[in-house]
């Protein structure tokens, strides 16, 4: 074969397959529901969820084809008006970022998903978590929320605007108690309601997870210095914190912490609440001696001292912290003896008249009288030695008109009063001084006529337990 004619074949065998591969005349027109997912865009149509546009063939609904003769589609510069043209969401107080700014896609595939509302991951919560890392490691905290834990965000936030903070589906209190119906049915028949109840339970409670039962930020009673702050600061002022603060459930050993029937959120009110500790022994916060059991020492008594009798403990006590011993709110002396100063009892003098310890002449001031010289004065104003009301008195009531005590503590002694009332004033042969009466008759017991009959005393008191107390201004 001549060589011109062999090189005409070899060429033309080599140009057979390039020319029966050259582009055939462009159609009218391109038909995306014919040609984008069933020829080239295959993985976009498979899923188990579709964006409606692609289950209908509809690409050019979000995507425009600027040349029907052409491959060619205009970019989507604006994500979030696009979406909008058919998802209608209208802007409400507070946006979800990625919904503020028009970044759909950051949440949402546009074509295809394995779960609903076309998410970019298999559920709400990992979804949630690209971003939210610090509530993915609340989630693992030895306590957590329910939907949080489960990964249900959107039960208690809407995913791209809302009224209320944080997303929320509901104004703060009314979604907790959607759940928590119990808390609200008790607080719609409370007296005493805690103040965040009515505006947001976040302030004590962690929505999502946290180190502490019941979900609650802190341990107490730290949490409730949060709000309480003078109290805060009382407690780190004072030695003399009341026991109940740093036992068991600590402010909750008194107070509920939602709501109540009493005032000041108080499991039990007045007397009978402090009994419910104080009907046996308890140990000090500050060590010692236990605190006696004082509801049944009072119970004992005929005549409770008047604070007592009305079950108001803490007009001498203080409920939470004091600075002085025994939660006392004022100055009372602790010891038998004391120097006499106003403020040493300041205490007593809430209730009972001061110049019935500093009038040597008294009249009105005081009971406990000689004629007219002042009794109380003589025993307890002394600068150095005053014998103080824990000397004669008990300190919650006694079985006499005045809370005189059959016995007192002189340190390892059981002192005897031995004290009675008579019409017109008293006698006593106690421990620490020879037998003495006193009348308040004008002259005192010296001007009565001689060989007068001394007035019949009243039945004995059989001694009691020692004790002192702050007493009324007559004896």
């Amino acid at each position: 074969m001549p060589p011109l004619r062999l090189f005409a074949n070899l060429a033309a065998m080599l140009l057979a397959p390039m020319l029966s591969a050259a582009p055939q005349e462009p159609p009218a027109t391109l038909d995306p529901a014919a040609s984008c997912t069933t020829k080239c865009h295959e993985p976009i149509a498979q899923g188990d969820f579709l964006h409606q546009p692609v289950t209908e063939g509809k690409c050019t609904a979000c995507h425009k084809q600027e040349e029907p003769t052409k491959h060619e589609f205009a970019p989507i510069d604006d994500i979030g008006a696009s979406c909008r043209d058919c998802h209608k969401i209208d802007n409400q107080t507070v946006l979800h970022s990625p919904f503020e700014s028009g970044d759909c896609t950051s949440c949402h595939d546009a074509h295809h998903g394995s779960s609903k509302a076309l998410l970019r991951t298999a559920d709400e919560a990992t979804l949630c978590y690209v971003c939210h890392e610090s509530i993915k490691e609340k989630i693992g905290k030895p306590f957590q929320h329910g939907p949080a834990a489960e990964g249900f965000c959107t039960t208690c936030h809407k995913a791209h605007t809302s009224e209320q903070p944080k997303l929320l589906t509901l104004e703060p209190v009314e979604l907790c108690t959607k759940c928590h119906s119990d808390i609200s049915e008790a607080v719609d028949a409370a007296n005493s309601v805690h103040a965040p109840m009515s505006m947001d339970c976040s302030p004590c409670h962690d929505p999502h997870g946290c180190e502490q039962e019941h979900l609650i930020k802190d341990v107490q009673p730290n949490l409730c210095f949060t709000c309480h702050k003078e109290l805060a600061k009382a407690v780190a002022d004072n030695k003399s914190p009341h026991g109940a603060m740093t036992s068991a459930r600590k402010c909750m050993n008194c107070h509920f912490p939602h709501e109540s029937k009493h005032e000041s959120l108080l499991r039990t009110p007045g007397a009978a609440g402090c009994a419910a500790c104080h009907d046996k022994p308890q140990p000090r916060a500050s060590g010692g001696k236990a605190v006696a059991p004082i509801s049944a020492e009072v119970a004992k008594y005929k005549r409770p001292h008047g604070p007592a009798k009305e079950g108001k403990c803490t007009a001498c006590h203080k409920p939470h912290v004091a600075p002085h011993p025994s939660l006392l709110g004022k100055g009372f002396p602790k010891r038998f003896y004391a120097p006499y100063e106003g403020t040493a009892y300041e205490l007593c003098f809430e209730c009972h008249d001061k110049k019935a310890f500093e009038v040597t002449k008294a009249k009105d001031e005081t009971g406990f009288r000689d004629g007219d010289r002042n009794l109380h004065l003589v025993h307890v104003n002394d600068k150095e030695k005053g014998r103080t009301c824990r000397a004669c008195h008990e300190m919650h009531g006694g079985d006499t008109e005045k809370h005189v005590a059959a016995t007192v503590s002189f340190g390892s002694w059981a002192l005897p009063i031995r004290w009675e009332q008579m019409p017109s004033g008293g006698r006593c042969a106690p421990g620490c001084h020879k037998p003495f009466e006193y009348s308040r008759e004008a002259g005192g017991v010296k001007a009565r006529s001689p060989g007068a009959p001394t007035p019949a005393a009243p039945e004995k008191v059989e001694p009691k337990a020692a004790g002192g107390v702050p007493s009324p201004t007559g004896k």
